[in-house]
């Protein structure tokens, strides 16, 4: 394998890591033997590929300080990068939200990336919003619990941020609310037109402000609308 390829080999591999978001637009890449030592090359190999990226403009070198992912590159050499804050438990619509996000981003030429997350106060969430582009996250928590610098993040709008399953107006968040007692009430009505008299199923739902907030988008109450309709 001659040298040229070895040298072209590594571009791509860099290239690679930066289309998935390990680094990110307007961060500072690892050191260059750092990088060598993990890519399996040698410094000089790495140098000329780190060479070929800054001549392609999605690289930019700083006397004295290092090298850095360009902030502004052409989407046509590298997809803009979502970030996706997911809850740390797991529940099946965090997966179906998973995959249906991962399926949009992709073909409206986005890289998404997720993080799990049990708490606000994860620096995970910070990091992930530093370097996107945009930032998706479920409510993994009280939205009264935002620390009060990431709230400030949220707000300034310098990027998008949209809350997910939850309405965020009241804090200044752009946010998407799903509304199921409609489609919970002719759901109902349904079972019960084709003999249903009985709904067996596991709610999983928290307290919230003296109510419950259900955590599963499939039950939404769905056993409780059922048996306030049809006692």
């Amino acid at each position: 394998m001659g040298y040229g390829s070895k040298v072209a080999e590594t571009r791509n591999f860099i290239h690679e890591e930066i289309i998935l978001g390990n680094y990110s637009r307007g961060t500072a890449l690892p050191p260059e033997r750092e990088m060598a030592e993990r890519a399996g090359v040698s410094y000089m190999t790495l140098r000329k590929a780190v060479d070929l990226l800054v001549a392609e403009g999605c690289l930019q070198r700083v006397a004295g300080i290092g090298t850095f992912v360009c902030s502004t590159i052409s989407e046509n050499k590298l997809p803009r990068q979502i970030g996706v804050v997911i809850p740390a438990w797991g529940a099946p619509e965090n997966i179906d939200f998973i995959m249906h996000l991962s399926a949009v981003a992709r073909r409206e030429n986005w890289t998404p990336k997720f993080v799990f997350a049990g708490s606000w106060r994860d620096r995970t969430i910070a990091e992930l919003y530093q370097s996107s582009d945009a930032l998706v996250t479920k409510a993994i928590e009280d939205l009264n619990n935002l620390p009060p610098d990431l709230a400030e993040k949220f707000r300034c709008r310098e990027k998008t941020v949209i809350v997910s399953g939850g309405n965020a107006t009241q804090f200044g968040f752009d946010s998407v609310a799903p509304h199921f007692s409609g489609e919970a009430e002719k759901l109902c009505a349904r079972l019960y037109e084709l003999g249903h008299r009985h709904i067996l199923q596991v709610e999983q739902f928290e307290r919230c402000n003296g109510g419950k907030r259900f955590l599963s988008l499939s039950d939404n109450g769905i056993g409780e609308c059922f048996r306030n309709h049809y006692p």
